[in-house]
């Protein structure tokens, strides 16, 4: 998985990764990476091609659907606390 970062000129293009991965012979798949169905339905893609490997590109942004973390910085790869947690899964429906 490819995953968009900042850079000088905004968001990564993932459309120039697809065209270079499959410059190499490479089938490539992009997605909305927060669809569940598309999820399943690339990775029974991939499982089905035989002759050349494959890349399933999602696009995705971090902390989507949590008011609080979706495209914020300084919130990826960090725990949060008991109320932020509370809070976030009250917001998804889970809790």
């Amino acid at each position: 998985m490819v995953r968009g970062f900042p850079s000088a000129s905004g968001w990564l293009d993932l459309t120039a990764y697809e065209k270079r991965i499959a410059s190499f012979g490479w089938e490539t798949i992009h997605i909305d990476g927060h669809s569940f169905p598309k999820i399943l339905s690339a990775y029974e893609k991939a499982l089905a091609s035989v002759d050349r490997p494959v890349m399933i590109i999602a696009k995705t942004i971090k902390g989507k659907g949590v008011s609080f973390l979706e495209d914020k910085n300084g919130w990826h790869g960090k725990a949060l606390r008991k109320e932020e947690l509370s809070a976030a899964l009250n917001e998804q429906g889970n809790y």
